[in-house]
């Protein structure tokens, strides 16, 4: 579709001149909190990829695992208070999988 540059330009404006450490953790934060509408986003992509008969494997494993951090309920505590260390985060999701 001819939008990988603005893909690529959208990650590097996204991490440009931050610390590697505190973006993954907002973005494991972020996204134990928004799975739910993520989930929903990438069932449209999925949709999308099937129409245009292209593949969907990446998109559909992506589904499945924002499912199962949706599932673990976070959202609601971790707007509240939300972790501070990526072991934190890792914890929570390990503890919903075990």
């Amino acid at each position: 579709y001819g939008c990988e540059n603005v893909v690529l330009d959208s990650i590097c404006e996204s991490i440009e001149g931050k610390d590697l450490h505190n973006y993954v953790l907002s973005f494991l934060v972020r996204t134990g909190i928004h799975a739910e509408r993520r989930a929903a986003e990438m069932r449209e992509v999925i949709s999308t990829l099937k129409d245009a008969n292209l593949a969907s494997a990446i998109s559909e494993a992506s589904l499945y695992y924002l499912d199962r951090i949706k599932s673990l309920s976070l959202s609601e505590d971790w707007l509240q208070s939300p972790p501070r260390r990526i072991e934190e985060v890792i914890a929570a999701f390990k503890k919903g999988w075990s």
